[in-house]
This record gives C-alpha cells, sequence and structure tokens, in this order.
C-alpha cells in the first residue's frame, strides 16, 4: 500500500504541509473586491482565526471604513484551484 498524503512546500521557507491540513479563503469586499487570501494550518479554531486574519487584511489594504466583508469560505488546498492556488500565502511566512 503506497498512499502518501497530498504535500504543499513553501519555496520561499522550504517547509512542507500536508495539503487537507492548510485551510484558507478568499477575503472579499461585499461589492466583489478581491483583497487578497488568508490561510493557517488547521487547529480547530480556523474559521475564527481566518476571519482575524482577514480583518488584518482589509485594514492592511486600506479599505473605506465601514467596508463589508463577503463571508469567508474556507477550503483547504486540495480543493484550490490552479488559478487560486497563487494567492495563497504560506503559514510560514504570510506571502503568496
Amino acid at each position: 500500500d503506497n498512499f502518501s498524503d497530498p504535500m504543499v512546500d513553501c519555496t520561499k521557507s522550504k517547509k512542507r504541509f500536508r495539503a487537507d491540513q492548510l485551510m484558507w479563503a478568499k477575503v472579499e469586499l461585499e461589492d466583489g473586491t478581491l483583497l487578497g487570501a488568508v490561510s493557517m494550518l488547521d487547529d480547530g479554531n480556523t474559521e475564527q482565526q481566518l476571519m482575524e486574519a482577514a480583518k488584518k487584511l482589509l485594514k492592511d489594504k486600506g479599505a473605506a471604513e465601514g467596508a463589508a466583508l463577503k463571508p469567508l469560505v474556507v477550503k483547504d488546498m486540495t480543493e484550490a484551484t490552479p488559478e487560486e492556488i497563487p494567492l495563497v500565502p504560506s503559514p510560514a511566512n504570510g506571502e503568496p
């Protein structure tokens, strides 16, 4: 039996993560403006921590006061499309 978990490598930090444990979500404003994405390793409190990271990204991007975020759709890396993969920041360094 040669089962192996799908892995994701961070080319900058050289760290390796299990794709099914690397959770991420796009961060978008209600008007459809894409601010980026947030990610973290699954720890049982993932949705709350991703929301906190999304609010920080909103502030860091200088969004207008009172700008509303769309609800986060949390996925693991096995669900990312080829177009989405470059958006996902590494949990090792926060860079896509």
